[in-house]
């Protein structure tokens, strides 16, 4: 089984912006808290592909 040769494939999940805001928060509690294990085991990986996405949830 050459590792290499393998294709990594990504769950994806839609959230909406006030869904994406709770799950950060709960990121940014595990992180003060030093949980960072539970980070791992909680909070999805977050790929934001756009610029855009992020100027639109600035207040």
């Amino acid at each position: 089984l050459d590792v290499h040769s393998l294709k990594l494939f990504y769950l994806v999940v839609k959230l909406k912006l006030e869904e994406f805001v709770g799950h950060f928060q709960i990121a940014y509690c595990l992180i003060t808290n030093k949980k960072f294990r539970s980070i791992l085991l909680t909070v999805p990986l977050f790929i934001i592909e756009s610029c855009q996405f992020i100027l639109e949830s600035q207040p």
